[in-house]
């Protein structure tokens, strides 16, 4: 048996993405092998793929996925051939087959099906994330969610929204506004009506705190709505790399700035655990909504990729590992 995938030996636009043949990994120590069913498709995999974030070449992207045990190592006591599991990762995601560590791995709980894990695990541990270390959120706080149509965006509004927090949505056209408020946003806006409608709402305050993944495009938007001793939190660079925030931007208003990454705050088993539990417990007993665009097969990583970026997008990306899991 082979296992197929998708890897890159140059930095570069989507085109280096090459879908090739190589073989299953060994299992060893406490790893598992995973036969996967669905992988994640993150931005942060665009920023490893075109060199914003260095990797070692050659790369198998994909931070996560989902899929059934087919091989434990002797040291592995968490799982059992044929444990329904969804995992964060480095790398391997976008394969048949990964070598996946237990400590940021978990078993899917019944009523959770393998493709609705693989969409929610990352996107959802990040928002959980966001909302309870990177600025925690309280009852009455005014925040903007940019990019409020994304997979983490639809998140993050309706989270917030339960929350007790008045949710300003960002996003680019009418119809994704609209999916925002759809999914928990109290106001929405383009991006440019920001700072303006923010001061309106808040008798000229400006709000508590941005959550911005844009990056480089809504800096100064961002800045210019957050009130006196407001927090930046910034935890993407869909529009390009923010290289330095000059302390006269922040210093007036004693702006407070995070840069956060997940897998910066789980830096446990037990960590991980405690938030997978949470992010369970918001779909099952919360009806949280994840919103699915669509389902590339492995081999369309390329034109997955292209859509992400276009812009085109809203909700979670998939791509399918293996045709025989789809529907478990």
């Amino acid at each position: 048996m082979s296992n197929h995938l998708v890897e890159f030996s140059k930095y570069g636009p989507s085109s280096v993405l090459q879908f090739v043949k190589r073989e299953i990994p060994k299992v060893s120590g406490n790893k598992l092998l995973v036969k996967n069913a669905y992988a994640g498709l993150n931005y942060i995999d665009t920023y490893c793929r075109s060199g914003v974030y260095p990797v070692p070449l050659p790369f198998v992207s994909g931070k996560e996925g989902s899929g059934i045990v087919t091989d434990v190592g002797p040291e592995c006591n968490k799982f059992k051939v044929g444990d329904r599991v969804v995992y964060l990762t480095m790398s391997g995601g976008y394969a048949q087959y990964n070598l996946v560590s237990p400590v940021l791995a978990t078993k899917i709980p019944e009523g959770i099906s393998l493709k609705l894990a693989a969409a929610s695990l990352l996107q959802g541990l990040t928002v959980l994330t966001l909302v309870e270390e990177a600025y925690p959120v309280r009852s009455g706080d005014y925040v903007i969610v940019h990019a409020a149509a994304g997979g983490v965006g639809l998140l993050l509004c309706q989270i917030l929204n339960r929350r007790g927090v008045h949710v300003i949505a960002t996003a680019s056209t009418p119809e994704k506004r609209r999916l925002a408020l759809h999914n928990g946003a109290e106001f929405a806006c383009s991006y440019d009506e920001v700072p303006e409608f923010s001061r309106q709402l808040t008798n000229g305050k400006g709000v508590h705190a941005s959550f911005d993944s844009v990056g480089k495009d809504t800096l100064e938007i961002s800045i210019n709505a957050i009130r006196n001793g407001g927090t930046f939190v910034s935890y993407g660079n869909a529009s390009g790399k923010i290289e330095s925030i000059p302390l006269s931007m922040i210093t007036s208003k004693c702006i407070k700035v995070v840069r956060p990454t997940l897998f910066g705050y789980l830096d446990s088993e037990e960590t991980f655990d405690r938030y997978t539990s949470k992010l369970w417990e918001e779909i099952l007993k919360n009806k949280l909504n994840i919103a699915i665009h669509h389902t590339w097969k492995l081999e369309e990583a390329k034109e997955a990729h292209d859509k992400f970026q276009s812009r085109a997008t809203t909700g979670k990306l998939l791509l399918s590992c293996n045709e025989d899991l789809m529907d478990a």
